[in-house]
């Protein structure tokens, strides 16, 4: 089961248009081994800046596993990667992405870095397997849809908080955050299909021990403003909600079980030691 810590960032916004110019390769790029926390005691896992955000040319990921790296370089679900094998390690990498570039070119840019430091290599196949339906629970949606930032908006810091223990994150961004045996996700102006792919298959997997790809069926086209706080685990008798529970009473949502054809990635190869920056 691919097991780092979740938060993937999968870009979104106005700032969207390709400039041809843009090569499909950072400009620069550091991989280092991740620390084991943030300066404030929390643990931290996710990504920030990059095409459509206030820091278009930087992009910092922090406690990122290769399969977390795979998913926001492929657009793809966890249970959609067939063929890599288990590890802890975590990676702390900073990019540095050319002028001009765009979600589809970024994208293109993580792949060709996975490729030349993990010598990641892959094909697709396509195969039926069991998914969760994302729908609306019974009342509705509870989410607010997101607002424009004033024109004086500050890009937040990874480990910055609001007063609810929330992480403060940047437009078209999301982050969960882990203290003391709680979960904080938080995430803003997001798609549903960011949501989910972003963060709701991966958390599945992780506190459900299944991995199936989710598909989006509420309906909903807006941006949003996610906060949901849960107990990780499945544990129906802990003193908090689970994700399921939060998933449905916080955010008015719900998991339906069916079955589908889906595009799976394979990995033919890959390797958890990097090459040296």
């Amino acid at each position: 089961m691919l097991n780092a810590l979740l938060f993937l960032a999968l870009l979104e916004g106005a700032a969207w248009s390709q400039s041809a110019d843009a090569p499909d390769v950072f400009d620069a790029a550091s991989v280092k081994p991740a620390a084991s926390q943030g300066s404030d005691g929390r643990y931290y896992s996710g990504c920030h800046g990059g095409p459509g955000s206030k820091d278009p040319g930087m992009v910092t990921c922090t406690s990122m596993g290769l399969g977390d790296l795979i998913v926001m370089a492929y657009s793809i679900n966890a249970a959609q990667i067939s063929g890599l094998k288990p590890s802890d390690s975590t990676y702390d990498i900073v990019a540095k992405v050319p002028a001009g570039a765009g979600r589809d070119q970024e994208h293109r840019m993580w792949q060709n870095l996975l490729a030349e430091r993990f010598k990641l290599a892959v094909h697709r196949e396509k195969k039926v397997m069991h998914v969760y339906l994302l729908v609306l629970a019974r009342g509705g949606p509870k989410l607010k849809e997101s607002v424009d930032e004033p024109s004086d908006y500050v890009t937040p810091s990874m480990s910055r908080v609001d007063k609810e223990g929330f992480p403060v994150v940047s437009p078209g961004k999301s982050v969960t955050s882990f203290e003391n045996g709680t979960a904080h996700f938080a995430a803003s102006r997001v798609s549903m299909k960011q949501f989910v792919e972003g963060f709701l298959q991966r958390r599945l997997a992780m506190d459900l021990k299944v991995e199936r790809p989710v598909v989006d069926a509420t309906g909903l086209i807006g941006k949003y403003d996610f906060k949901l706080m849960w107990l990780p685990g499945d544990d129906q008798s802990m003193n908090g909600p689970t994700l399921l529970n939060a998933l449905e009473n916080q955010l008015g949502l719900k998991l339906e079980r069916k079955q589908a054809e889906v595009e799976i990635l394979v990995v033919d190869h890959a390797e958890n030691v990097p090459v040296e920056n």
